[in-house]
């Protein structure tokens, strides 16, 4: 009687063993065909690096492609010295600067324009300076120009920020600013200043720092900040494209153009496009047309 209620009671366990081995072999025929799918939907991506400046634009130009494709663009910074090292070793499918490449830097890259920026000069809003030259700039700037009385502003020392070695942004500043020249003297940075590694750090310590001075992409511009006339020019995008502004620069993709893929010419097109353009402008920058 006790084998015969023990066999009864198998059975009913026999069959759930059953079931769930068969549930198990099922999700298992199907588990190739979705990882393949996956596999196939991951292969449509690309990589672009570099830049802070175009990081925003390039986030923005990714997500507008990904939503009409199913191109998945991957952006990070890192800043243009990185941008381009990395193109050039392959680690990247799209190296982004902000700064004019030199001659060394060029070779084996097709260097694509792919809007234009300009430098702002920042200070904390309640500041009451309105004006600045490029002298008194780079007075400041090389620690020459310590306090803000000696521009007409409060008896209060002057704060410093700066950007990192390696940023296009501050590449640009130096080559306009501290040395337009070369074949002239060519003022250095001052060791004093806050370092900062992109223009969104920068613009925040601005705000939080009331007697600061910056420079950051036109772009990143906003009301947390003053942006000041430099030599009595506004910063507008008016005398930036009239070239009245004198801090203006262009914005780049670099390529390598011996392994370019489709998906990479298919992103350029875009970005290129009226469509891609109009958000370029949209993230504060000037279309290249």
């Amino acid at each position: 009687m006790i084998r015969a209620l023990t066999n009864k009671l198998k059975m009913p366990i026999l069959k759930l063993l059953n079931l769930f081995l068969f549930s198990i072999l099922l999700l298992t025929g199907c588990k190739p065909q979705a990882v393949n799918q996956n596999q196939a939907y991951r292969s449509r991506k690309i990589t672009v690096a570099g830049s802070s400046t175009i990081l925003p634009v390039s986030e923005s130009w990714a997500a507008a492609i990904s939503a009409k494709t199913d191109l998945i663009v991957h952006v990070q910074g890192g800043g243009s010295t990185s941008g381009i090292n990395l193109v050039k070793a392959g680690e990247v499918d799209i190296g982004a600067s902000s700064r004019t490449l030199s001659k060394a830097e060029k070779q084996d890259l097709d260097v694509i324009e792919i809007g234009h920026d300009a430098l702002a000069i920042i200070v904390h809003p309640e500041n009451k300076i309105q004006n600045i030259s490029t002298e008194q700039l780079k007075g400041i700037f090389s620690g020459k120009i310590k306090n803000w009385k000696e521009l007409g502003g409060n008896n209060r020392a002057i704060q410093v920020i700066n950007r990192e070695s390696g940023s296009g942004t501050r590449s640009t500043f130096e080559d306009l600013i501290m040395c337009p020249n070369k074949k002239l003297k060519c003022f250095e940075m001052t060791l004093s200043a806050i370092v900062l590694n992109s223009n969104s750090e920068v613009k925040r310590s601005v705000n939080s720092i009331p007697d600061s001075i910056a420079y950051i992409s036109f772009g990143f511009v906003d009301k947390n900040v003053k942006s000041l006339q430099l030599n009595k020019i506004e910063p507008t995008s008016k005398n930036i494209k009239n070239n009245s502004y004198p801090l203006f620069r262009s914005l780049f993709y670099l390529v390598r153009p011996s392994v370019q893929s489709q998906n990479v010419q298919e992103y350029l097109d875009f970005i290129l496009s009226s469509e891609g353009q109009k958000l370029l402008e949209k993230e504060g920058f000037l279309a290249i047309n």
